[in-house]
């Protein structure tokens, strides 16, 4: 089963279970996927893209959290927590820190010489798609040039 397929399928299930939070959560994310077919003028979307839709909007609902939470509105961010999660199951499974600093530390000696955080967050990230977020890399690659 692809991951649209699953996704179609959750959103079914919590529609007949009375999920709210589940249902809105996954009709939001299947509006995103829609809208990313029309912009890219296509009927089905790779598994690739998918991920980056889902990356996306768990990315969006971090973002709110902090806000919410910074702002004292709890419910919100918890609210927020929650649609979160639910979409985490959508990625790939991640990899551990234990594993993320090995690949880390032997990308940097291969590269050895280039110090620029960013180059190495994105050639890291092309070749861990959707198995890791953006900033755990990033705060892994400033600890160990760090040190």
């Amino acid at each position: 089963m692809t991951l649209a397929e699953q996704i179609t399928a959750d959103l079914r299930l919590s529609m007949k279970a009375g999920d709210v939070l589940r249902l809105s959560t996954l009709r939001l994310l299947q509006s995103q996927i829609t809208n990313q077919k029309i912009a890219l003028k296509t009927e089905v979307l790779p598994n690739e893209e998918l991920v980056k839709i889902v990356q996306r909007e768990i990315k969006k609902r971090r973002e709110a959290s902090d806000a919410f939470s910074k702002g004292g509105r709890t419910a919100d961010a918890e609210k927020e927590i929650q649609e979160q999660k639910i979409l985490e199951a959508y990625l790939p499974k991640q990899i551990s820190d234990v594993e993320l600093e090995k690949f880390v530390v032997g990308f940097i000696s291969e590269i050895s010489g280039d110090k620029n955080v960013g180059k190495i967050t994105g050639a890291i990230l092309g070749k861990l798609k959707g198995q890791v977020d953006g900033n755990r890399v990033k705060l892994m690659i400033e600890r160990i040039l760090k040190t």
